[in-house]
């Protein structure tokens, strides 16, 4: 079985461990991954994993399928890849937000409708671990709503994205998965701390 996973990829601890979690959990399915946004996804995760793939982009494909998108309110590259698959999993967190601001507010419409049109392809689509919003505006919480109704499952990681929702018998309740990793036999020091630093931006 082939399942694309549809989701921002950071190269941070939780993109990771959603990775992780999902490969090894079902290590007789192909995870084929597509970053949200045409993001570039590294093809690290090939080497750790058997069983999971990158689609893969470059910048100029990049470039055209963002010119498809806003025009034509589809992913050309997703839709072809997920007609040869049998299904779709968005996952992650924050992967449905909305914004104050025009172009942003713009580019998360862009992102619904193409969403949106992804259903064409028939596929069964499912959301895992996402929270809803910010919302700022009425008519996104109105796409999502057709978008929802037709996904297999909803899972929400909280309860007041789920509350937008909550007509929808598809929708659920789901911790974060990340809290799901098994945990491991660690020796606990006593009388310790741990320091994590992140460097600034502009230093």
């Amino acid at each position: 079985m082939d399942i694309i996973l549809q989701m921002y990829i950071n190269e941070n601890l939780g993109d990771d461990l959603f990775i992780d979690i999902i490969a090894n959990r079902y290590p007789n399915i192909n995870f084929f991954i597509w970053g949200i946004g045409n993001r570039i996804i590294p093809y690290i995760y090939e080497t750790k994993y058997n069983n999971v793939h990158v689609i893969p982009i470059n910048n100029f494909l990049c470039k055209v399928n963002m010119v498809g998108k806003v025009l034509f309110r589809r992913d050309c590259i997703l839709e072809k890849k997920l007609r040869n698959c049998d299904g779709l999993i968005t996952l992650g967190g924050s992967v449905f937000m909305d914004s104050p601001m025009k172009f942003d507010s713009f580019k998360a419409g862009v992102l619904a409708d193409v969403r949106l049109h992804a259903l064409k392809t028939k596929k069964p689509t499912f959301v895992i671990g996402a929270n809803f919003g910010p919302v700022y505006h009425t008519k996104f919480i109105e796409k999502y709503r057709k978008y929802f109704s037709k996904c297999v499952s909803v899972g929400f990681r909280d309860s007041n994205s789920k509350s937008y929702y909550k007509d929808l018998d598809n929708t659920i309740p789901a911790t974060d998965i990340v809290f799901n990793y098994p945990e491991k036999n660690v020796v606990k020091e006593e009388k310790t701390i741990g320091i994590c630093i992140k460097k600034a931006k502009n230093w």
